[in-house]
């Protein structure tokens, strides 16, 4: 998925500096829906997550628990002020799904 963030250098640093100090609450419901991984890479403004999750994960399902979790809205809120994208937006709406276009693994 991908997500764009607003293009002020300041307002970028503050959003890799609050990801290094995830809040336990966030990490702990990410688990609890069932996220195997969670990474996020930064290219200029250009945020890009990638999720591992069980094979008969149902995203729209845990993501919505996912967003009514304790202060998962919160959090989703507080990081409104470093993207791009509406402040109305749900997390779901904000992080666009990616099509995969290739994929190699040599030890399948």
């Amino acid at each position: 998925m991908h997500l764009e963030l607003k293009d002020d250098p300041q307002l970028i640093r503050e959003y890799k500096e609050w990801h290094a100090k995830v809040w336990p609450e966030v990490l702990d419901g990410i688990k609890k829906v069932g996220i195997l991984d969670h990474e996020i890479y930064l290219d200029g403004t250009h945020l890009f997550m990638i999720l591992v999750t069980p094979a008969d994960f149902d995203f729209e399902t845990q993501m919505g628990k996912l967003a009514g979790l304790p202060r998962q809205a919160e959090w989703e809120e507080f990081m409104t002020k470093y993207q791009k994208s509406s402040p109305d937006a749900s997390s779901a709406e904000k992080w666009v799904k990616m099509e995969r276009v290739f994929k190699f693994s040599p030890g399948e």
